[in-house]
Protein backbone atom coordinates (compact mmCIF):
# COMPACT_ATOMS: atom_id res chain seq x y z
CA UNK A 1 0.00 0.00 0.00
CA UNK A 2 2.80 2.60 0.99
CA UNK A 3 4.68 1.95 -2.42
CA UNK A 4 1.11 2.49 -3.99
CA UNK A 5 0.93 5.72 -2.94
CA UNK A 6 4.42 6.89 -3.31
CA UNK A 7 4.31 5.64 -6.88
CA UNK A 8 1.08 7.89 -6.69
CA UNK A 9 2.64 11.15 -5.66
CA UNK A 10 5.90 10.63 -7.69
CA UNK A 11 3.84 10.41 -11.08
CA UNK A 12 2.44 13.70 -10.62
CA UNK A 13 3.07 16.24 -12.33
CA UNK A 14 2.44 18.30 -9.69
CA UNK A 15 4.59 17.19 -7.08
CA UNK A 16 7.86 17.01 -9.37
CA UNK A 17 6.94 20.80 -9.98
CA UNK A 18 7.27 21.77 -6.38
CA UNK A 19 10.17 19.25 -6.06
CA UNK A 20 12.69 20.50 -8.96
CA UNK A 21 11.82 24.11 -7.08
CA UNK A 22 12.30 22.68 -3.65
CA UNK A 23 15.30 20.81 -4.72
CA UNK A 24 17.20 24.28 -6.06
CA UNK A 25 15.95 26.26 -3.40
CA UNK A 26 17.19 24.26 -0.78
CA UNK A 27 20.38 23.31 -2.68
CA UNK A 28 21.21 27.39 -2.51
CA UNK A 29 20.09 27.74 0.68
CA UNK A 30 22.33 24.20 1.84
CA UNK A 31 25.42 26.57 0.17
CA UNK A 32 24.25 29.94 2.37
CA UNK A 33 23.55 27.84 5.40
CA UNK A 34 27.66 26.47 5.21
CA UNK A 35 28.58 29.90 5.26
CA UNK A 36 26.47 31.25 7.70
CA UNK A 37 27.43 28.67 9.88
CA UNK A 38 31.24 28.92 9.55
CA UNK A 39 31.15 32.96 9.76
CA UNK A 40 27.71 33.31 12.58
CA UNK A 41 27.79 30.07 14.18
CA UNK A 42 24.18 29.43 13.41
CA UNK A 43 21.74 28.21 10.40
CA UNK A 44 21.16 30.59 7.84
CA UNK A 45 17.22 31.57 9.00
CA UNK A 46 15.76 31.12 5.35
CA UNK A 47 13.97 27.79 5.03
CA UNK A 48 10.31 29.05 5.57
CA UNK A 49 11.01 31.35 2.63
CA UNK A 50 12.28 28.26 0.56
CA UNK A 51 9.27 26.28 0.89
CA UNK A 52 7.19 29.37 0.03
CA UNK A 53 8.99 30.93 -3.28
CA UNK A 54 9.62 26.81 -3.81
CA UNK A 55 5.63 26.86 -3.74
CA UNK A 56 4.66 29.94 -5.72
CA UNK A 57 7.34 28.94 -8.96
CA UNK A 58 6.40 25.07 -8.67
CA UNK A 59 2.85 26.74 -9.21
CA UNK A 60 3.66 28.55 -12.52
CA UNK A 61 3.87 25.36 -14.34
CA UNK A 62 0.14 25.02 -13.64
CA UNK A 63 -2.44 28.08 -12.75
CA UNK A 64 -0.30 30.06 -10.41
CA UNK A 65 -1.39 31.03 -7.37
CA UNK A 66 -4.00 33.62 -6.88
CA UNK A 67 -2.70 37.22 -6.83
CA UNK A 68 -3.49 37.71 -3.06
CA UNK A 69 -1.64 34.41 -2.09
CA UNK A 70 1.40 35.94 -4.11
CA UNK A 71 0.61 39.08 -2.19
CA UNK A 72 -0.08 37.79 1.35
CA UNK A 73 2.90 35.82 1.42
CA UNK A 74 5.04 38.55 0.74
CA UNK A 75 3.21 40.66 3.25
CA UNK A 76 3.96 37.58 5.89
CA UNK A 77 7.48 37.77 5.37
CA UNK A 78 8.19 40.97 5.52
CA UNK A 79 6.21 41.06 8.67
CA UNK A 80 8.25 37.99 9.95
CA UNK A 81 11.79 40.29 9.15
CA UNK A 82 10.37 43.41 11.18
CA UNK A 83 9.27 41.01 13.95
CA UNK A 84 12.78 39.56 13.74
CA UNK A 85 14.45 42.78 13.43
CA UNK A 86 12.15 44.44 16.99
CA UNK A 87 13.07 40.98 18.61
CA UNK A 88 16.70 41.77 17.85
CA UNK A 89 16.31 44.79 19.59
CA UNK A 90 14.10 43.83 22.15
CA UNK A 91 13.13 39.64 22.88
CA UNK A 92 9.58 40.26 24.02
CA UNK A 93 8.48 42.39 20.41
CA UNK A 94 9.20 38.78 19.12
CA UNK A 95 5.67 38.46 19.70
CA UNK A 96 4.73 41.51 17.82
CA UNK A 97 4.44 39.22 14.81
CA UNK A 98 1.23 38.30 16.13
CA UNK A 99 -0.18 41.88 14.82
CA UNK A 100 2.22 42.33 12.09
CA UNK A 101 1.12 39.36 10.04
CA UNK A 102 -2.81 40.47 10.65
CA UNK A 103 -2.79 42.31 7.34
CA UNK A 104 -1.13 39.58 4.73
CA UNK A 105 -3.73 36.56 6.73
CA UNK A 106 -6.02 38.64 5.33
CA UNK A 107 -4.56 39.06 2.33
CA UNK A 108 -4.82 35.48 1.88
CA UNK A 109 -8.57 34.88 2.40
CA UNK A 110 -9.50 37.82 0.24
CA UNK A 111 -10.64 36.74 -3.70
CA UNK A 112 -8.78 33.10 -3.50
CA UNK A 113 -10.75 30.70 -4.21
CA UNK A 114 -11.28 29.75 -0.53
CA UNK A 115 -14.72 28.01 0.47
CA UNK A 116 -17.59 30.39 0.92
CA UNK A 117 -18.32 29.21 4.44
CA UNK A 118 -18.18 31.56 7.45
CA UNK A 119 -15.95 30.22 9.50
CA UNK A 120 -12.86 29.30 7.48
CA UNK A 121 -11.61 32.58 6.68
CA UNK A 122 -10.97 33.37 10.24
CA UNK A 123 -9.48 30.11 10.82
CA UNK A 124 -6.90 30.82 8.27
CA UNK A 125 -6.41 34.19 9.61
CA UNK A 126 -5.76 32.42 13.66
CA UNK A 127 -3.91 30.21 11.88
CA UNK A 128 -1.68 32.30 10.15
CA UNK A 129 -1.23 34.69 12.76
CA UNK A 130 -1.03 31.84 16.35
CA UNK A 131 0.14 29.44 14.58
CA UNK A 132 2.94 31.20 12.29
CA UNK A 133 3.96 33.30 15.45
CA UNK A 134 4.10 29.44 17.53
CA UNK A 135 6.31 28.33 15.05
CA UNK A 136 8.53 31.51 14.69
CA UNK A 137 9.38 30.76 18.45
CA UNK A 138 9.56 26.95 18.16
CA UNK A 139 12.14 27.54 15.72
CA UNK A 140 13.53 30.71 17.67
CA UNK A 141 14.46 28.83 20.59
CA UNK A 142 15.45 25.35 18.52
CA UNK A 143 17.13 26.99 15.37
CA UNK A 144 20.83 24.93 16.09
CA UNK A 145 19.11 21.07 16.46
CA UNK A 146 17.12 21.88 12.80
CA UNK A 147 13.97 20.05 14.40
CA UNK A 148 11.49 23.09 12.65
CA UNK A 149 12.71 22.45 9.65
CA UNK A 150 11.89 18.60 9.51
CA UNK A 151 8.64 18.88 11.69
CA UNK A 152 7.57 21.37 8.82
CA UNK A 153 7.80 18.59 6.44
CA UNK A 154 5.36 16.25 8.33
CA UNK A 155 3.03 18.95 8.89
CA UNK A 156 2.57 19.22 4.68
CA UNK A 157 2.74 15.42 4.54
CA UNK A 158 -0.13 15.50 6.79
CA UNK A 159 -2.47 18.02 5.03
CA UNK A 160 -1.31 16.17 2.06
CA UNK A 161 -2.72 12.69 3.49
CA UNK A 162 -6.09 14.67 4.66
CA UNK A 163 -7.53 17.33 2.09
CA UNK A 164 -9.78 15.53 -0.87
CA UNK A 165 -8.15 17.59 -3.10
CA UNK A 166 -4.85 17.57 -4.02
CA UNK A 167 -3.26 19.19 -6.77
CA UNK A 168 -1.98 22.59 -4.74
CA UNK A 169 -1.14 20.58 -1.61
CA UNK A 170 1.16 18.28 -3.87
CA UNK A 171 3.04 21.19 -5.01
CA UNK A 172 3.44 21.94 -1.51
CA UNK A 173 4.32 18.58 -0.79
CA UNK A 174 7.29 18.53 -3.19
CA UNK A 175 8.41 22.06 -2.45
CA UNK A 176 8.78 20.91 1.30
CA UNK A 177 10.11 17.36 1.17
CA UNK A 178 14.02 18.70 0.32
CA UNK A 179 13.72 21.13 3.37
CA UNK A 180 14.50 17.84 5.49
CA UNK A 181 18.09 18.31 4.29
CA UNK A 182 18.34 21.61 5.63
CA UNK A 183 17.68 20.46 9.12
CA UNK A 184 18.87 16.60 9.21
CA UNK A 185 21.86 15.38 9.62
CA UNK A 186 23.60 18.65 10.03
CA UNK A 187 21.25 22.09 10.80
CA UNK A 188 22.11 24.20 7.94
CA UNK A 189 19.13 26.37 8.14
CA UNK A 190 16.19 27.47 10.15
CA UNK A 191 12.48 28.05 8.96
CA UNK A 192 13.77 31.74 10.54
CA UNK A 193 11.43 34.30 11.78
CA UNK A 194 11.27 35.69 8.63
CA UNK A 195 9.65 32.18 6.99
CA UNK A 196 7.81 31.37 9.44
CA UNK A 197 4.70 33.33 8.57
CA UNK A 198 4.88 32.69 4.66
CA UNK A 199 5.20 28.96 5.59
CA UNK A 200 2.49 28.73 7.56
CA UNK A 201 0.59 30.59 5.47
CA UNK A 202 0.90 28.82 2.65
CA UNK A 203 0.18 25.46 4.85
CA UNK A 204 -3.33 27.13 5.78
CA UNK A 205 -4.21 28.79 2.57
CA UNK A 206 -3.71 25.19 0.41
CA UNK A 207 -5.42 23.29 3.31
CA UNK A 208 -8.88 25.53 3.41
CA UNK A 209 -8.57 25.43 -0.66
CA UNK A 210 -8.61 22.22 -1.01
CA UNK A 211 -10.26 21.10 1.80
CA UNK A 212 -13.62 22.28 0.66
CA UNK A 213 -14.89 18.43 -0.57
CA UNK A 214 -14.68 17.05 3.06
CA UNK A 215 -14.97 20.06 5.50
CA UNK A 216 -13.91 18.39 8.39
CA UNK A 217 -10.11 18.28 6.61
CA UNK A 218 -9.65 21.99 7.18
CA UNK A 219 -9.85 21.92 10.92
CA UNK A 220 -7.36 18.76 10.77
CA UNK A 221 -4.73 20.46 8.20
CA UNK A 222 -4.17 23.51 10.71
CA UNK A 223 -4.10 20.70 13.36
CA UNK A 224 -1.26 19.15 12.06
CA UNK A 225 0.92 22.14 13.31
CA UNK A 226 0.47 19.48 16.38
CA UNK A 227 4.26 19.95 18.29
CA UNK A 228 4.36 23.65 16.75
CA UNK A 229 1.70 24.26 18.63
CA UNK A 230 1.73 21.97 22.07
CA UNK A 231 5.24 23.46 22.74
CA UNK A 232 5.44 26.82 23.06
CA UNK A 233 1.53 26.01 25.37
CA UNK A 234 3.30 23.67 27.66
CA UNK A 235 5.48 26.70 28.18
CA UNK A 236 3.01 29.07 28.54
CA UNK A 237 1.35 27.21 31.55
CA UNK A 238 5.17 26.72 33.16
CA UNK A 239 4.90 30.79 32.83
CA UNK A 240 7.96 31.12 30.02
CA UNK A 241 9.97 28.35 32.03
CA UNK A 242 11.76 25.35 29.95
CA UNK A 243 10.34 22.33 28.84
CA UNK A 244 10.92 18.78 27.99
CA UNK A 245 12.54 19.48 24.93
CA UNK A 246 15.38 21.96 26.39
CA UNK A 247 16.00 18.66 28.23
CA UNK A 248 17.01 16.74 25.48
CA UNK A 249 20.36 15.46 24.36
CA UNK A 250 22.38 17.69 21.40
CA UNK A 251 22.70 15.12 19.45
CA UNK A 252 22.33 14.07 15.79
CA UNK A 253 19.58 11.12 16.44
CA UNK A 254 17.39 13.10 18.76
CA UNK A 255 15.33 14.80 15.24
CA UNK A 256 14.00 11.27 14.99
CA UNK A 257 12.18 11.02 18.79
CA UNK A 258 11.00 14.64 17.88
CA UNK A 259 9.97 13.83 14.36
CA UNK A 260 7.85 10.73 15.25
CA UNK A 261 5.99 12.70 18.26
CA UNK A 262 5.18 15.05 15.66
CA UNK A 263 4.09 12.78 13.30
CA UNK A 264 2.15 10.94 16.09
CA UNK A 265 -0.02 14.00 16.49
CA UNK A 266 -0.25 15.09 13.09
CA UNK A 267 -1.25 11.21 11.96
CA UNK A 268 -4.20 11.40 14.34
CA UNK A 269 -4.92 14.87 13.13
CA UNK A 270 -5.10 13.80 9.20
CA UNK A 271 -6.30 10.40 9.43
CA UNK A 272 -8.61 10.55 12.12
CA UNK A 273 -9.83 13.53 12.34
CA UNK A 274 -9.37 14.71 8.79
CA UNK A 275 -11.95 11.71 7.80
CA UNK A 276 -14.38 12.57 9.90
CA UNK A 277 -18.28 13.87 8.09
CA UNK A 278 -19.22 15.83 10.34
CA UNK A 279 -16.90 19.09 11.39
CA UNK A 280 -17.82 19.44 14.94
CA UNK A 281 -16.17 15.74 15.23
CA UNK A 282 -13.30 16.76 14.00
CA UNK A 283 -12.81 19.97 15.63
CA UNK A 284 -13.66 18.17 19.21
CA UNK A 285 -10.68 15.13 18.04
CA UNK A 286 -8.31 17.39 16.65
CA UNK A 287 -8.43 19.45 20.02
CA UNK A 288 -8.40 16.72 22.04
CA UNK A 289 -5.16 15.50 20.28
CA UNK A 290 -3.68 19.05 20.68
CA UNK A 291 -4.27 18.87 24.50
CA UNK A 292 -2.75 15.27 24.97
CA UNK A 293 0.64 16.27 22.88
CA UNK A 294 0.19 19.90 25.19
CA UNK A 295 -0.05 17.61 28.42
CA UNK A 296 2.75 15.00 27.54
CA UNK A 297 4.82 17.51 26.91
CA UNK A 298 4.32 19.21 30.31
CA UNK A 299 4.33 15.71 32.36
CA UNK A 300 7.41 15.07 30.81
CA UNK A 301 9.17 18.26 31.38
CA UNK A 302 9.69 18.15 35.26
CA UNK A 303 11.64 14.99 35.60
CA UNK A 304 13.76 15.18 32.27
CA UNK A 305 14.93 18.57 33.30
CA UNK A 306 15.90 18.00 36.90
CA UNK A 307 17.66 14.83 35.36
CA UNK A 308 19.42 16.87 32.98
CA UNK A 309 20.72 19.34 35.74
CA UNK A 310 21.75 16.71 38.34
CA UNK A 311 23.73 15.68 35.46
CA UNK A 312 25.29 18.50 34.70
CA UNK A 313 26.26 19.11 38.19
CA UNK A 314 28.02 15.59 38.19
CA UNK A 315 29.71 16.61 34.61
CA UNK A 316 30.93 19.88 36.57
Amino acid sequence: MISTVLNDVIDRPEFGAGLRWGFALTALAAVAGIISIRLFRRPVPVAGLVVALALARGMTEWDGLPANVSRGLTYLALAGLLAGVLASLWPPLAYSGVLLAIPGAALLTSNTGLPDVSWVAPLVVVTVVVGGSFVADFDRRYHQRGWAVVMYAVSVVGVYFTVPDTEHALVLLGASLPLVLLGWPFALASLGTVGAYPAVGALAWITAYEGLGRRSSIVAGVACLGLFVSEPLARVFRLGASTVFDALPRRIWMVVPVAMAHLVLVFVASRVAGLRTVVGQAVIIAGIDLVVGTAVVLALGDDLIQARLRSDRAVR
